[in-house]
């Protein structure tokens, strides 16, 4: 029997594909991964590795956006120096695809989270807010907790863990300390303060023209942040970036409302 449910998800499915023919175009751009020497076939194999990786490992951002990120770093320029880096990976899910691409670069991905899960939420924290919901946030301290070595484990077997280099503990004691330049940023922090400590530490290492993106773009509480100008002016002497997507994400999904993604993100102009 054909259900509304079966009709919602089917057109879900034709819908999302519909997508791709946008988000590959881009992929598959001759000028995508020129300056590394990427061929059709190693974008081929690099999609097909992403997306067998995903059936083993859990991961939160979906395979268009794990697209839409490796298509950025394949546009930035081989002479520009930098590092990749992901905060909060969870089980490593996006550090394989991110650690695939970073060898395919020759650069490397470093990896930030605490291995122990989220610090305690703070009340702004405790209420998901985004285009035609709001929702209690299934945030708690020690929620999406992965073990260091479980994520070494992950990424030994379906990415390149020659590439990464680990940093344990939470972003406002680590962070600090690095200080190297950056091509691209990944966050997945989930709480305010963590994403603004992010911010803080990891935009002066961004370099000019460089893309960071954020996994909560559909949280208001999250896109905000990119247009605070008192924090931006105070913490880092700068006017706030915005971000593409804040509020509903990328648009690389499709639901009843139109299409939603998780992902947003902004570029570094200087």
């Amino acid at each position: 029997m054909v259900t509304g449910g079966h009709i919602l998800r089917l057109f879900k499915r034709i819908a999302k594909l519909a997508s791709f023919p946008v988000i590959f175009a881009d992929f598959f751009a001759r000028s995508t991964g020129f300056d590394y020497g990427t061929t059709l076939m190693t974008k081929l194999r690099l999609a097909n590795r992403i997306r067998q990786a995903r059936k083993s490992v859990p991961v939160a951002s979906g395979y268009s956006e794990h697209l839409v990120m490796v298509t950025r770093i394949l546009k930035v320029p081989r002479s520009v120096e930098g590092s990749l880096i992901e905060c909060g990976t969870w089980k490593g899910g996006s550090a394989v695809t991110l650690s695939l691409v970073a060898e395919l670069c020759g650069r490397n991905l470093h990896i930030f989270d605490s291995f122990a899960g989220l610090p305690a939420p703070e009340a702004a924290d405790l209420a998901y807010s985004s285009v035609g919901e709001t929702v209690a946030a299934p945030y708690a301290q020690g929620s999406y907790c992965g073990q260091l070595e479980e994520v070494r484990a992950n990424i030994t077997k379906y990415g390149k863990i020659n590439r990464c280099i680990f940093h344990k503990g939470y972003s406002c004691d680590t962070l600090p300390e690095f200080h190297e330049p950056s091509v691209f940023v990944f966050l997945d922090v989930d709480l305010v303060e963590s994403l603004r400590d992010c911010m803080r530490y990891l935009w002066p290492t961004l370099q000019p023209n460089c893309w960071l993106f954020t996994h909560e773009a559909r949280d208001y509480n999250i896109a905000a942040a990119f247009y605070d100008k008192p924090w931006w002016h105070t913490a880092l002497g700068v006017l706030p970036p915005g971000l593409i997507g804040a509020g509903g994400g990328l648009g690389l999904e499709p639901s009843p409302g139109g299409y939603v993604s998780d992902i947003g993100c902004t570029v570094k102009i200087v």
